[in-house]
């Protein structure tokens, strides 16, 4: 048995060559600061794991997991949409300490996810700190 910690669906993006990818987040929980992070999936039944290092904070879990009318939708993720009746731009995907839930945000206001919840993801909270060029609005 090793002693990575494997936990949820995650996306992180890739260091090697900046591509997003999906699979389960896993670190070395006793390295600390100096452990690298990583993507791991499995192919076939049978194949190793393969492991990308990504960025820490490119890391984000799932939230939404996709169906033929929703997009997967992960925490760090800036979205467009609606909830009932109240519409809402470049709002951040945030996991809530207090109601422990994943919920949108934009600083001020904040919702919470539910099935009447439509939305468009227009971009990450990670390509946005780390571009400035690209123009969201204020986040």
């Amino acid at each position: 048995m090793n002693r990575f910690s494997l936990q949820c669906l995650c996306r992180g993006k890739r260091k090697d060559n900046e591509e997003w990818i999906e699979g389960y987040y896993i670190t070395d929980p006793f390295k600390g600061e100096s452990a690298k992070t990583y993507i791991g999936f499995c192919g076939e039944m049978g194949q190793k794991m393969e492991l990308h290092e990504v960025y820490p904070k490119s890391v984000g879990r799932i939230v939404i997991i996709p169906d033929q009318e929703k997009e997967a939708l992960f925490e760090g993720d800036i979205i467009n949409g609606r909830v009932r009746v109240c519409y809402f731009n470049n709002f951040v995907v945030a996991y809530d300490e207090c109601s422990s839930s994943f919920v949108i945000t934009n600083g001020t206001s904040k919702y919470n996810i539910s099935k009447d919840f439509e939305y468009t993801v227009v971009g990450n909270l990670f390509d946005y700190t780390k571009d400035k060029e690209r123009n969201y609005g204020k986040i």
